[in-house]
């Protein structure tokens, strides 16, 4: 693709509107602008006051953004200066709207209420770069490093302008989508039919799918999200709680630093225990999946990078990763369909087994390695290399 040019097929209707991301890193500039334009230190509420009051009032009256650049598009959209300026912006506005709130707070007379009110707005601006930051590596690297070894990657090529049209004519097992909005359209039957035919389709949470309406999801999202340890929040980052005997992740080892700092949430429901295949200490899900069709669906409800949790670097994450390829395909029954939930959360009924336990040379119990797959319940061969003995 020759230059910073973009698919014919794409065009961002929104370029010019791309600055006013500006305006929420320069709220604390603004709040001090109006204090002291009229002398009063009330105005330092005018962070929360925009983030809490005119964004849901214009959100709820633009609806949702289904225009989304295609993933043919992001590679462009990063070499295009024009993106690359708006985000570098925010670096000098943020500084100078920390210190000027550290300047204010010390040095100004201000009531306990003014106070909070500039302790929230100071706060909206520093978290504001959190989702707008580019992180260290992109989000496909830390799962094309995790499943290389184990499986026959095939990424999206260069200037398709169908993508995930493309992956899936190359007959794929298992599709990783990393924060992406499904709307209903072209891509989503598509998706729909590659699971209902015994496709795997593994997403990962992040922003776009927080705020979008998607039904390709094994359970119902909360749209906004949940931040643990961040400015304006009082919980500190989660730890993830022992896994499940049901679940496929059982007998992995967790270790003990991995913390979620952010998630999507799930709405509580029926079923929602029988879908949950890891969550937290808090018992709210970080990964859920739904047998649909002869396939399956999975989420993880954190990012695929290291923005949302520590988990994408960490040893686990390679070893749930390899667990998902194994059963891509193969043993999708093991997560529950609708109708196999009871209204307890209960699951009444498994098609295929999936490895729990196995046996070591010495005669003792080890996790299931990467290799091993699932069997059907009325499986009568031998041990084997993809089926070797135990549980």
């Amino acid at each position: 693709m020759p230059g910073n040019a973009l698919p014919a097929s794409w065009i961002d209707r929104r370029r010019h509107w791309w600055p006013a991301s500006l305006v929420v890193p320069s709220l604390a500039l603004i709040a001090f602008g109006l204090v002291v334009a009229t002398g009063s230190a009330w105005f330092w509420w005018t962070g929360p006051a925009v983030i809490y009051g005119l964004v849901p009032l214009l959100d709820s009256w633009v609806g949702s953004d289904t225009h989304n650049p295609p993933e043919s598009a992001i590679d462009a959209l990063e070499r295009d200066p024009y993106y690359r300026l708006v985000l570098l912006a925010t670096l000098p506005l943020q500084l100078a709207g920390t210190v000027l709130g550290v300047w204010a707070a010390t040095s100004t007379d201000l009531n306990l209420l003014q106070w909070i009110g500039l302790a929230i707005t100071v706060g909206i601006v520093s978290g504001a770069s959190a989702d707008v930051a580019q992180p260290l590596l992109a989000p496909n690297y830390y799962v094309s490093r995790a499943l290389a070894p184990y499986a026959d990657l095939r990424r999206t090529r260069p200037g398709a302008t169908d993508p995930i049209g493309a992956l899936l004519a190359d007959g794929v097992d298992m599709l990783v989508v990393s924060d992406m909005a499904i709307p209903p359209g072209e891509t989503h039957d598509k998706l729909q039919k590659f699971i209902e035919n015994g496709g795997a389709l593994v997403r990962f949470a992040g922003t776009r799918l927080a705020g979008a309406h998607d039904d390709l999801t094994p359970v119902r999202l909360r749209r906004t999200g949940r931040v643990l340890g961040g400015a304006l929040s009082w919980e500190k980052p989660k730890k993830l709680a022992a896994f499940d005997e049901k679940s496929p992740f059982f007998g992995l080892r967790i270790p003990d630093d991995v913390t979620i700092s952010r998630q999507v949430l799930a709405e509580p429901e029926p079923g929602l225990p029988a879908r949950t295949w890891a969550q937290l200490a808090d018992q709210t899900p970080l990964v859920t999946a739904e047998k649909r069709g002869k396939g399956l669906l999975v989420l993880f409800h954190i990012t695929a990078d290291t923005t949302w949790s520590n988990l994408p670097i960490s040893g686990l994450f390679p070893d749930m990763l390899r667990k998902l390829a194994t059963l891509a395909g193969s043993s999708a029954a093991i997560a529950p369909e609708e109708q196999d939930v009871a209204a307890s959360g209960e699951l009444r009924k498994i098609e295929t087994l999936a490895p729990q336990r196995m046996l070591d040379g010495f005669g003792g119990f080890i996790a299931p390695p990467a290799t091993a797959r699932a069997i059907s319940a009325d499986f009568q061969g031998p041990a084997s290399l993809d089926h070797p003995p135990g549980f």
